[in-house]
């Protein structure tokens, strides 16, 4: 039995792109609704949202 094949790792990857999309999805939601968040509670999930993907992009 091989453990990571090529196929293997481009389902990872796929699903991982996929996750962050939804995450961006979900940031851009709660940006559009700010009025009814506070400031910095949006800001840090930018910034969560941002050190996630920026981790994710190193190690590909």
């Amino acid at each position: 039995m091989q453990s990571g094949t090529k196929d293997d790792i481009m389902v990872i990857k796929c699903e991982t792109d996929n996750e962050i999309q939804k995450l961006r999805g979900e940031l851009e939601d709660l940006i559009l609704v700010k009025e009814n968040n506070c400031d910095s509670e949006v800001l840090e999930a930018s910034r969560k949202l941002d050190e996630i993907i920026n981790r994710y992009y190193l190690c590909k």
